[in-house]
């Protein structure tokens, strides 16, 4: 696997107080484009942003995980280095879309995360050549408290 870097965006449903409110929806996403309307300048040009990859309000996790992570993960098994990471203002949707709706149970509505760890344990359980070794780690906070 060649080193490389992707940015990748989703936007997230309105929530209850927006839908509300009756807030109007001003961005549109479109493949690998999302654009931003100003909604006081409607005839002022849409803000244009590029990504490798860009996901609407209704693109179910699973999907993103399949395209975006899935490969990355079985690279991270094969002993490559890899990481996952979501970035964006409170409120965005980054812990839904890392952890899910909290029931880690329910792979289906599980977030990111759990997503990787069913991936890893399933690849091992099915491994016949190869012996893993998984350890929980755990930091020692008492030496930070001073």
């Amino acid at each position: 696997m060649s080193e490389n870097i992707k940015v990748v965006v989703r936007c997230r449903p309105m929530n209850r107080s927006e839908n509300e409110s009756k807030c109007e929806n001003i961005v549109e996403i479109n493949d690998y484009v999302v654009s931003v309307i100003n909604p006081l300048a409607r005839l002022v040009p849409k803000k244009m942003f590029i990504f490798d990859s860009a996901y609407d309000m209704i693109t179910k996790t699973e999907e993103i995980y399949n395209e975006m992570c899935y490969s990355l993960v079985e690279s991270t098994i094969e002993g490559y280095n890899g990481t996952i990471f979501a970035y964006g203002q409170t409120g965005c949707g980054k812990t839904h879309t890392m952890q899910g709706d909290g029931n880690w149970n329910n792979i289906k509505s599980s977030g990111i995360i759990p997503k990787c760890f069913e991936h890893i344990f399933e690849r091992i359980s099915m491994a016949t050549n190869v012996r893993y070794l998984v350890l929980k780690y755990q930091e020692s906070v008492s030496q930070y408290q001073r």
